[in-house]
């Protein structure tokens, strides 16, 4: 998968020469994500909030576009349960990921009026993790030492995996979407966990 991604900023580098238009612009938007686990049973009993912020380049041609990116993106789960099993008890929780993401994306492009045009497309992303955090809500009667703050999983760097877009393009410069990335890296948590996070966003391109 960084193979392949660099492969795509090359061809991304390569088109920008070739193209019609070059725009710089910046995005941020909701990210409701989820980790995948082995045992759907036990974790991610609902979604975590968190955001996307960062910045693209729009590389045009007649009907598409490729538009490479940097985004600060936060990922993880929240567990609202409490439960038992044979080894300990678990209370509710919620676990962040924050990654530094460079996604590459294809984008069709269909004029649905003058002023609107239809995006959709996707591509591969690559994600450096550049912090966890762990928050147990553990009850008043439950005396810790701190363990939200010294436990850590280790999850391998990088993450990778595939985004899906779809949205609309409006007077030519802003930019509204939504997106469902899969992460492909199994991330043990102790058992095998992927990331998902569903994304909605808001742009504006600098012409």
């Amino acid at each position: 998968m960084k193979k392949l991604l660099l492969s795509f900023l090359f061809a991304a580098s390569v088109s920008a020469a070739f193209s019609q238009t070059v725009s710089f612009g910046i995005k941020v938007g909701l990210n409701l994500s989820e980790l995948t686990h082995a045992n759907q049973a036990d974790y991610g009993s609902a979604l975590l909030t968190g955001f996307n912020a960062g910045g693209i380049v729009d590389i045009g041609f007649a009907n598409f576009s490729i538009q490479p990116g940097i985004f600060y993106s936060t990922k993880g789960e929240k567990d609202t349960k409490e439960f038992t099993d044979l080894n300990q008890h678990y209370y509710p929780s919620k676990f962040e990921l924050d990654y530094v993401e460079i996604p590459v994306n294809f984008l069709y492009k269909a004029k649905f009026s003058p002023a609107i045009t239809l995006d959709f497309g996707g591509g591969p992303y690559i994600g450096y993790g550049v912090s966890e955090t762990l928050k147990v809500s553990y009850p008043p009667s439950i005396i810790t030492n701190d363990y939200s703050n010294y436990h850590h999983y280790g999850y391998p760097n990088p993450d990778y995996g595939i985004n899906f877009l779809a949205g609309f393009t409006l007077k030519g410069n802003w930019l509204i979407d939504a997106g469902y990335s899969i992460g492909l890296r199994n991330l043990p948590s102790p058992e095998a966990a992927h990331n998902r996070v569903l994304s909605l966003s808001v742009g504006y391109l600098l012409k």
